[in-house]
């Protein structure tokens, strides 16, 4: 109920609903231990609750009556005084209030005159756009209710199934608060899946407006691509370096606004002189493509052939995809060498040949052909060697606050030019934080020796090799610190990669020109979509092909929670407003923020609450996926670790209970325990904000919450262990919430696929930002392959009122041809649905197991701080490399175990019934449908329909 309010403004709503919060919870607690206390010591009948519909039962005696309401009304007199008590204390705490601080450039502050008469408007500005951050739109509380209503009728409906004469109290109550779990998850994924199809038949998802920077990025458009780079092989380097190469020639800008960098912690000398010559080979290799590029582009111009058709063609047939790389990137310098805006002088070109005995025209400003030539030429390597030079690898000299503070640092760096460490200090942190004005960049620290005697001769000593690498490290330490240094030059946008994360071609220009719109100023970051990308491999699993499988059968719910809430969550990768993220996250050296624990790693949840995520789904980045299920547990139960230890800094009984056993593992160990130090245990968002951040929280535990019900149905109930159902009901009753689970969360997506095909009514949506304006017409600019426009036919229509011309029955044909191939990929997709909905029964049964395994490894990773689990890459080069039925059987035993220990149980009790069969199939032969999902896919497969159908729909999406 307090999350379907909307956000009280004045300050008597806001305290009357925390003193009606106080007084409610005193009346529920006090009720609920009166009945536990009456359910333990009573003599009267038993009751299901103290209700009083059923007085005559625990009140027919007159004592016992008055000395439970004398009770009651003790409790809820305690719990007021108590959390009066605690509210006092807690206001004579001197905690300061969690405010943005404002970002003001070095340059700026050029006298303390004029700094004191911005700054006010400058700090005013930063908190009315945080302010901006902690209000929900309506609809977002009209979802919140929708899923609160759902969720409290099922789970007052579910509360009769038990039969509370016959069970023991609390038994019942934990079988209950783990229905209601999962029917949370349940209810909310129904309510999302509905509103999605209502919204988009009657509305469409409004698409943020945008503007169109095909010519070149704006001074405020400069970004700074950063992969995060961690690797203690050199093979891990290499990969990492080819995937940056990529994206760097994928989005050059003409102007260098976008440039890209490596951001490594890698500790080993060996690996880290790899990593550098790495860079240096990376801008070899741009040199020797751009060059071939170079001499084409300068052709086409010199035969006046430079339009933008004729480079994008003539760059396919040189090299496939290097038309849609970097036309937009010749074509855009060529057009800035007339202008004058790139080279000192400029030349227009009014003939190469003439005909003999003819006078040459020469204007004014036009020189000879080869003046010319020379010229152009000059200007075409002054580009291609500012593409190199804009391709970085920065080293950073401590591993604090892991991947965050690798590009932490870099955003300060290159939004001020400042290289020394201000943030995380040993003062607050102990060991834990690093020295302050220590450089954040460098060779200096965190490199280690790791030369061995039997290993290749030694060329130079450790000190020498760190040395050399100080002098080669420091031109683009310099780079990034000369160019932040500067108000004009400085880069306003970080674009937050992973390792594997692949870039599509002008896919980061097209996020810069959602975020430089001035309606979209309040959101400081900016998400793609990911896709994984393993279609085209050959070394494709059947667990990577039941990937592609479910991306191409189910529909992107992302769009719906974002016109919802005005705001998604953050996955680690996307684009990045600096001065935001600075203002909220960092801070500045006279007042630090530090809003990201010391030892956090789900560091996207806190990330996201306070820079209001969006979605631009027209931009699709690809990730590497996990190749088979067994390094897919690898990889999930470390977001399982970042989920359970974000539950550790907050106030909650999660967080007690995890303390508590923390403190006994320390002592049992004979140690003390310790804390790391958090500025902000809590930070503030918005109810929706809120909501969101818990999501990967409790899909990480519907897998433990569905075992732990199926132990309650099926063993505990049937067996009278303390649990009873209610009599006269079919036990096969007591599973309805696994099967509403399959119905929702496999069955009612895919039938809704249907929907998605029907058109959108597009409705106008009187969508009003929060400055109380209408927005603007939405204009998306045109696509174009090659210099032809290839937009949607519907947004370039136009209304005829001309006679029909014989072209129309072509154009009819057309529409005809265009219902057909809707029609087709309708019945694709429904086909494809089916299978994987028979697949998901299958395999999704055994992360009931699998999920339970991965919580209690986490929740032991938290307590003894040490992880007990093989990282995903190891695991993924020991299955490449030792592939084989007893190697999976291994890994995976744990499964098939408790699935024969089931199995065995059933028999003994004769307990049956097919969801019970379903389950314990699935898991008793778990090892070998992990086998055979660590298997490539046949050559024979790969020619099959179903092959085809997967590769066909991923290939209409990605276009």
């Amino acid at each position: 109920v307090y999350l379907s309010l909307p956000v009280a403004q004045s300050r008597w709503r806001e305290k009357l609903r925390t003193q009606l919060a106080a007084l409610g919870g005193a009346a529920v607690g006090a009720w609920l231990t009166t009945t536990c206390i009456y359910h333990t010591w009573g003599r009267g009948e038993p009751v299901e609750a103290l209700y009083a519909g059923q007085r005559d039962k625990w009140c027919s005696d007159h004592d016992p009556c008055k000395l439970f309401f004398i009770l009651w009304c003790v409790l809820l007199g305690v719990s007021l005084i108590a959390q009066h008590a605690v509210s006092r204390v807690s206001k004579r705490v001197p905690i300061t209030n969690f405010q943005p601080v404002a970002f003001v450039h070095p340059e700026r502050i050029t006298c303390k005159q004029e700094s004191m008469e911005t700054m006010e408007n400058i700090t005013e500005g930063a908190v009315q756009r945080f302010q901006g951050n902690l209000r929900d739109p309506m609809r977002g509380n009209f979802f919140l209710f929708c899923v609160l209503s759902v969720t409290a009728s099922c789970y007052f409906a579910l509360s009769f199934l038990v039969y509370w004469q016959a069970s023991y109290f609390y038994v019942g109550v934990a079988y209950v608060v783990l229905s209601a779990f999962l029917l949370w998850n349940i209810a909310e994924f129904f309510v999302v899946t509905i509103f999605f199809h209502v919204v988009r038949l009657l509305f469409d998802f409004p698409a943020l407006q945008s503007y169109d920077f095909r010519t070149g990025l704006p001074s405020t458009g400069r970004t700074i691509l950063a992969y995060c780079l961690l690797s203690r092989q050199k093979g891990s380097s290499q990969e990492t370096f080819d995937t940056a190469l990529s994206a760097h020639l994928g989005n050059l800008d003409a102007k260098g606004y976008i440039s890209t960098c490596v951001l490594s912690v890698s500790s080993l000398l060996s690996v880290v002189e790899y990593e550098m010559d790495c860079r240096d080979h990376c801008r070899q290799r741009i040199r020797e493509i751009m060059e071939g590029e170079a001499i084409l582009v300068l052709g086409l111009r010199l035969r006046r052939e430079d339009d933008y058709k004729n480079i994008w063609s003539a760059l396919e047939n040189l090299r496939p995809g290097a038309g849609d790389e970097r036309a937009h990137f010749w074509h855009n310098t060529l057009q800035a060498f007339e202008s004058g805006r790139s080279c000192e002088m400029s030349y227009k070109l009014e003939t190469v040949a003439q005909s003999p005995g003819k006078e040459a025209a020469t204007p004014r400003h036009v020189n000879d052909h080869e003046a010319y030539k020379a010229e152009l030429r000059l200007c075409l390597d002054s580009a291609i060697e500012q593409a190199a030079n804009n391709f970085l690898y920065l080293h950073r000299t401590c591993k604090i606050l892991k991947k965050p503070g690798q590009y932490q640092d870099l955003m300060v760096l290159g939004a001020t030019g400042n290289n020394e460490a201000y943030t995380y200090l040993k003062a607050d942190y102990g060991d834990a934080g690093r020295s302050p004005g220590s450089p954040c960049f460098g060779f200096c620290k965190n490199v280690t020796d790791d030369w061995r005697a039997d290993g290749p001769v030694r060329l130079a000593t450790f000190e020498e090799a760190v040395e050399s690498l100080e002098l080669r490290g420091a031109e683009d330490i310099q780079r990034v610190a000369q160019l932040g240094a500067h108000q004009e030059t400085r880069f306003h946008y970080t674009m937050v990669l992973d390792k594997d994360t692949v870039c599509p071609p002008r896919s980061i220009h097209r996020l810069i020109e959602v975020a430089e719109h001035e309606s979209n100023r309040s959101y400081g970051i900016f998400n793609a979509l990911l896709a994984c990308d393993d279609s085209g491999d050959d070394t494709c699993t059947w667990h990577m092909w039941r990937d592609s499988l479910m991306q191409v059968s189910t529909v992107n719910l992302q769009r719906c929670i974002f016109w919802v809430f005005d705001r998604t969550g953050f996955y680690g990768k996307g684009l990045v407003r600096n001065v935001a993220y600075i203002e909220r996250l960092i801070g500045s050296k006279e007042r630090v923020i530090e809003a990201l624990p010391i030892d956090i790693l789900s560091h996207d949840t806190v990330e996201a609450k306070l820079l209001q995520p969006a979605i631009i789904p027209s931009v699709v980045l690809y990730e590497e996926p996990a190749r088979n299920p067994v390094s897919s547990l690898a990889q999930s139960t470390r977001w399982m670790l970042g989920e359970v230890r974000n539950n550790t800094y907050h106030d909650s009984a999660y967080q007690v209970a995890l303390r508590i056993t923390m403190d006994c593992h320390a002592w049992c160990q004979g140690k003390t325990p310790q804390r790391p130090f958090i500025r902000w245990p809590e930070v503030p968002c918005s109810a929706g904000a809120e909501y969101l951040s818990h999501l990967g929280f409790r899909m990480m535990h519907a897998g433990p919450g569905i075992f732990g019900l199926t132990v309650f149905s099926n063993l505990l109930a049937p067996l009278k262990l303390g649990m009873s159902m209610r009599q006269g009901l079919d036990p096969a009753l007591a599973l309805y919430v696994p099967m509403l689970v399959i119905l929702t969360l496999f069955v009612l997506p895919k039938a809704l696929l249907v929907l998605e095909k029907v058109p959108s009514l597009q409705l106008k949506w009187s969508r009003v930002d929060k400055k109380g304006e209408g927005a603007a017409e939405v204009r998306a600019p045109p696509q174009f392959v090659g210099d032809l426009d290839v937009s949607p036919l519907s947004a370039k229509a136009e209304v005829q009122t001309q006679p029909l011309s014989p072209g129309a029955f072509s154009t009819r044909t057309n529409m005809s041809r265009k219902a057909h191939q809707l029609s087709t990929k309708l019945l694709k997709q429904l086909v494809l649905s089916g299978l994987e909905i028979l697949l998901s029964l299958m395999l999704y049964s055994p992360e009931i197991i699998v999920g339970t395994i991965r919580l209690m490894q986490a929740l032991r990773a938290q307590v003894t701080g040490r992880e007990g689990w093989i990282p995903q890459d190891l695991v993924e080069k020991q299955i490449a490399e030792n592939l084989s039925f007893l190697f999976v059987l291994r890994k995976t035993w744990h499964v098939c175990a408790i699935g024969l220990a089931y199995y065995l149980t059933c028999i003994i009790f004769q307990i049956w019934n097919p969801l019970v069969i379903l389950l314990c199939t699935s898991w008793v032969i778990y090892p070998l449908s992990t086998y055979i999902s660590c298997l490539p896919v046949t050559e024979q497969w790969r020619q099959t329909w179903l092959w085809r159908w997967v590769i066909d729909l991923k290939g209409t999406r990605k276009a």
